[in-house]
C-alpha cells in the first residue's frame, strides 16, 4: 500500500503527538503510586496521617489535569490541522 501525500502529511503531525501521549502511559499505578509516596514522604508527610493522604491526592489531581492538558493540545492541533490551508495535493 503506497502513502499518499494526504497521508504522510497527517502522519508527519500526528505522529509525535501520539507517541507521547503513548509514552507517558507506560507508567503502571503500582509505579505512580509508589513515586507519589516518596514524594509525599520526602516532604515530611507521614503515611496514614492525614496530610500524607492530601499529599497523594494533590498529585493525582496534578497529574489528571496535565493528562487533560495534552489531550485538549491534541485536540487543538488536529482541529489546526484540518483548518490549516495547504497544498491542493496534500488537502483532502
Amino acid at each position: 500500500m503506497r502513502l499518499t501525500a494526504r497521508d504522510a502529511w497527517a502522519i508527519r503531525f500526528l505522529a509525535p503527538l501520539l507517541a507521547g501521549l503513548l509514552l507517558a502511559a507506560c507508567t503502571s499505578s503500582a509505579e505512580l503510586k509508589a513515586q507519589d509516596e516518596k514524594t509525599c514522604e520526602g516532604q515530611g508527610n507521614k503515611p496514614g496521617s492525614s496530610e500524607f493522604a492530601k499529599c497523594m491526592l494533590t498529585l493525582t489531581q496534578n497529574r489528571e489535569k496535565e493528562r487533560d492538558q495534552d489531550m485538549n493540545a491534541v485536540q487543538m492541533q488536529q482541529q489546526q490541522m484540518m483548518s490549516t490551508s495547504c497544498p491542493a495535493e496534500m488537502c483532502w
